[in-house]
């Protein structure tokens, strides 16, 4: 259990602020999820083949900047509090200088000649690691190297919680709102005509504005009268945060998880050697 002496600490208070913005922002969030803006567009594949269409998702309003805002918020805050807390371990002359190192690739060991450039890379991640951990005492120095996201293996080290705060973060901090990607989750798509259903397709995964959500082919190569052809699109709309220049999507739900992963994770491995 934490110390009550902890609980006004500036690292906490980080914390709680960054939950008031999520609650600010899943209340922005639910007014665009409730006017469902989103509907299927039926197109024809192509002018040589007119009895092949598809049906592609339209998101008819664009989610509201203020989530975007309101996102970058909170994942700063988050971020912050680790900088808070690893400030506190150290002592008072070191305190501008400390902060929470997130590393994704092991201690690179001893290297014979020339580092290469991803060598000389890791070598340099450590010594901003060391940098930031220089003072604090060597009980709360391998607290830290053990939450690393490097300890979960190459591939899940990416996905850590702290990789993707780290990740979000940096970008919010490049003066550029996040990209807030809209598209629906358990979309249910059925084609047809007023007959009967030619082509249904579910998706268990985000599906994203403008993707293709199902298709169909007439046998005899043409397609009934343009008016009797019909697409019904249903699911819900979800916003995605995007980390930009990288095509990586992260589910806006995530973020909670982020504050509660620090508040049970972290702060009990490293509030015993806070100082005030």
């Amino acid at each position: 259990m934490s110390d009550p002496a902890h609980y006004d600490a500036s690292w906490r208070l980080k914390l709680d602020r960054a939950q008031e913005h999520l609650r600010d922002f899943q209340d922005e969030l639910w007014r665009y999820i409730d006017r469902e803006p989103y509907e299927a567009l039926l197109r024809q594949e192509s002018k040589a083949k007119p009895g092949r269409l598809r049906a592609y998702l339209r998101v008819t309003e664009q989610p509201p900047a203020r989530l975007a805002i309101l996102a970058g918020d909170a994942i700063h805050n988050t971020r912050s509090s680790l900088d808070h807390l690893a400030a506190s371990i150290v002592p008072s002359k070191r305190r501008s200088k400390a902060f929470f190192p997130i590393v994704g690739v092991p201690r690179p060991g001893k290297i014979r000649g020339e580092p290469t450039p991803r060598e000389r890379q890791d070598l340099e991640t450590w010594e901003r690691f060391d940098s930031a951990t220089k003072g604090m005492p060597e009980e709360a120095v391998t607290a830290i190297t053990d939450l690393q996201p490097f300890n979960h293996g190459p591939a899940a080290a990416q996905g850590h919680v702290l990789s993707v705060i780290n990740r979000l973060d940096n970008a919010d901090k490049h003066r550029q709102l996040l990209v807030m990607v809209p598209g629906l989750t358990n979309a249910n798509t059925q084609i047809g005509t007023s007959e009967m259903s030619v082509g249904t397709h579910r998706f268990a995964q985000f599906v994203q504005d403008g993707a293709i959500l199902t298709g169909t082919s007439w046998l005899d190569g043409t397609k009934p009268p343009e008016l009797e052809v019909h697409v019904k699109v249903s699911g819900r709309i979800e916003v995605a945060l995007e980390v930009r220049g990288t095509g990586e999507h992260i589910a806006v739900t995530s973020m909670e998880s982020f504050v509660g992963y620090i508040r049970k994770t972290v702060l009990p491995e490293l509030e015993p050697f806070a100082k005030p």
